[in-house]
């Protein structure tokens, strides 16, 4: 029996996040997998986990572990000492783009953490060299995965010679939507360009109503459109509309966001922050531009809107990219590989 700890909050209508489906598929490998946990209140979510490793610790092998560098930490932590009362082996899958932090925080912590550990796995190289650089620990790389035939059947993004740019978020600080705005009143104002802009996710920390204000602010009522909430289906169509990913992350990891947008051959434009360049390699899936950069960021978006054979250059190598991150191509056997002994 293997125990999956970590947040199954899309039964309770959230967006499904990476942990969601990475545990709904492995479940789909491994039958007796048990999923923990469902419940909204954080406390309730963290007591729902520790009792379901008590009443299994007879027939469990493994507890796999996903972990973030937020609040979500306390509960892989005190997840991983039960395992150790109860000598329980447990694997930490390691996220987000802000581990390095967690880890000046609470080195003690992180290292007692993972030193305990069966083995420590990564969607990036970018989280291996931090953990490598920082605890001198290996964590094996095991991407984020997507299922490509949903995309394959949903038609590829088109050239287009004025930008339609699709962003693809929660309206949150960490994501800087605001820049978004401002990068479309970068390509009115410098390039005379009406260019339009799509924003989906949401809302996290009132970051929607900051970016409603930033479009009146600039007089961008006509170029920007603004969606919460939408299923896949629904923003996949608003997606293939456009001619270009915009990401405006501070902080990222390997966001399924933009592999998803690669899988329908948007050529993506993103900050290069965290596992970004691991990614995206500049100029080839996409450009990269400097954080909070709305002059770079503009004027690359201008500049492959004037190319169109540029524009299908980097549309087939995104494509091709994403092929790698296919669950059942590749991403499958890869776990297969490192549970098989336990289940």
């Amino acid at each position: 029996m293997i125990i999956y700890l970590g947040n199954k909050l899309a039964e309770k209508g959230k967006n499904p996040t990476a942990i969601d489906t990475l545990g709904k598929r492995l479940q789909e490998c491994y039958p007796t997998l048990i999923r923990v946990s469902s419940k909204s209140n954080f406390v309730l979510r963290l007591l729902d986990m520790w009792w379901s490793i008590l009443i299994n610790r007879k027939e469990v092998k493994l507890v796999i572990i996903d972990t973030y560098s937020t609040l979500a930490f306390t509960y892989a932590w005190t997840s991983a000492r039960l395992c150790r009362m109860l000598n329980i082996a447990y694997l930490p899958i390691i996220h987000g783009g802000n581990f390095e932090n967690r880890i000046v925080k609470s080195k003690k912590k992180v290292t007692e953490y993972l030193l305990g550990a069966q083995n420590i796995v990564t969607p990036s190289a970018f989280l291996q060299r931090v953990i490598s650089k920082n605890l001198s620990f290996k964590a094996v790389i095991i991407p984020n995965a997507i299922a490509l035939k949903d995309f394959s059947n949903s038609g590829s993004a088109t050239f287009q010679s004025t930008p339609r740019i699709f962003w693809l978020r929660a309206y949150q600080e960490l994501y800087n939507p605001v820049l978004a705005v401002q990068i479309i009143h970068e390509l009115k104002m410098a390039y005379g360009i009406a260019a339009e802009l799509i924003m989906v996710g949401p809302d996290k920390d009132g970051s929607f109503a900051k970016v409603k204000a930033k479009i009146t602010e600039l007089s961008l009522e006509n170029n920007v459109r603004l969606h919460q909430g939408l299923p896949r289906h629904e923003w996949v169509k608003l997606a293939t509309s456009c001619s270009v990913f915009l990401n405006t992350t501070t902080v990222d990891n390997t966001p399924v966001s933009l592999i998803e947008a690669m899988a329908l051959g948007l050529p993506i434009v993103s900050t290069s922050v965290g596992g970004i360049p691991d990614l995206v390699e500049n100029q080839k899936e996409g450009f990269l531009f400097s954080t909070g950069d709305h002059v770079e960021a503009a004027k690359l978006i201008f500049q492959i809107h004037q190319d169109a054979d540029l524009w299908q250059k980097v549309s087939t190598s995104a494509l091709g990219k994403a092929e790698t991150f296919d669950w059942q191509k590749s991403i499958k056997s890869q776990w297969n590989l490192l549970l098989d002994n336990y289940d």
